[in-house]
């Protein structure tokens, strides 16, 4: 006798745990089928790696459908979501949108087969509902925490590959310079000319070294951390001046800035970043010699900083995810940026908020609202921490 028909559900007096049993492999090739034909980026999987751990939950379906089984739903006593979840994570591309599309898919053959049999009961279907239900939510949380960890594991990897050669380079920068200040038989030209190779070379390494820090810092954003701040006086117009000073010129030229006076307690570093981010993000959804337009204003407390091009363009359908961290880049599909999930973040943890109006008639504004006294902000919660 086989395992399958030792099982008491296999002889179970409820038609639906019966039929799902004895018909599961048929349910599991129609099941596979139908995800390689509609869902995105299944059809180059193996047909073992598409069914997973499926077989194990359409069993604890079965008991749960069963009558004389205690379980309420088909995961209540073991983790084949999660698992289910975390190998997706792991082994496919698969998205949110395709683990909810492939369990929509399945519970639509399952139904589909009892159906075939007998007229599934509202409490079959009630236990159907919240089985797939339960099982979407187990598998989201797992495939998140994957994903946390090995872009957690990929971030240190590459911060840490990445500091030694920036601090050999920073290194020979110093060591260049030392050696123009000493040695007196350098040619004035060719001295000169050292002075700008070091010059630029400092400049890259800065570049690099904020780089890796805005990956430590979304990052920390990502897995729902708070990030280090260090709030002292400043004003405004010295943010924006090292905002200018900071940006590629071609951007800088773009620029119209109205400067105003605005005395405040914010983290000057991250606050320049924010709005350096902001200004790159108009440039790149605007025409390349169009201008963009900064503005300040006090109100009632608060600080306004309002980045706009009246030319520049976000598609509605884009708005909603434009200030995730992590996000590929529009002009490169193969590129990441990390910019306005990170001033996103950085906005809320001082208390403020970060907005953006995108419309043919006005183009695209994106507004900065903080206090403009950010001390008894810096622990705010943000949308990635609630």
């Amino acid at each position: 006798m086989t395992e399958r028909e030792e099982s008491p559900i296999a002889n179970s007096k409820t038609p639906s745990a019966r039929i799902l049993f004895q018909r599961r492999d048929e349910i599991l090739v129609e099941w596979v089928r139908r995800v390689k034909d509609e869902v995105d980026t299944a059809w180059s999987l193996l047909n073992a790696v598409v069914i997973n751990t499926m077989p194990v939950f359409l069993n604890g379906l079965a008991e749960a459908l069963c009558q004389d089984c205690p379980k309420e739903t088909a995961t209540d006593t073991s983790n084949v979501a999660q698992e289910h979840g975390g190998e997706r994570a792991r082994v496919t591309k698969f998205g949110p949108d395709q683990i909810i599309a492939e369990f929509r898919l399945l519970s639509e053959v399952v139904i589909a087969k009892i159906s075939e049999e007998t007229r599934p009961t509202e409490r079959d279907l009630n236990i159907i509902q919240k089985s797939f239900d339960k099982a979407i939510r187990e598998s989201m949380v797992a495939y998140f925490l994957v994903h946390g960890r090995i872009r957690e594991q990929m971030v240190n990897v590459l911060t840490q590959d990445l500091r030694d050669p920036i601090g050999a380079a920073k290194l020979s920068g110093d060591l260049l310079q030392q050696l123009i200040s000493e040695e007196t038989q350098i040619a004035s030209e060719s001295r000169e000319d050292l002075r700008r190779v070091i010059a630029t070379l400092r400049s890259n390494i800065s570049r690099v070294e904020q780089m890796v820090q805005e990956l430590i810092d979304s990052s920390v954003v990502q897995v729902g951390e708070k990030l280090s701040l260090n709030i002292s006086s400043g004003n405004i117009s010295d943010v924006l001046s090292a905002v200018m000073n900071e940006l590629d010129h071609d951007i800088a030229a773009r620029v119209l800035l109205e400067k105003r006076s605005v005395q405040g307690y914010w983290d000057h570093r991250a606050f320049k970043r924010t709005i350096m981010h902001l200004v790159q993000s108009i440039a790149q959804h605007s025409p390349p010699e169009s201008s963009i337009k900064i503005s300040t204003n006090s109100v009632h407390g608060r600080l306004i900083v309002s980045i706009s091009g009246e030319e520049a363009q976000i598609p509605a359908e884009k708005l909603e995810n434009l200030f995730q961290a992590f996000l590929r880049s529009d002009r490169d599909d193969s590129r990441y940026s990390t910019g306005l999930g990170l001033a996103r973040a950085t906005t809320e943890q001082m208390g403020g908020s970060l907005a953006v109006e995108s419309s043919p008639e006005k183009g695209t504004i994106m507004t900065v609202d903080i206090p403009a006294d950010t001390r008894s902000f810096e622990n705010s919660p943000t949308s990635t921490t609630l």
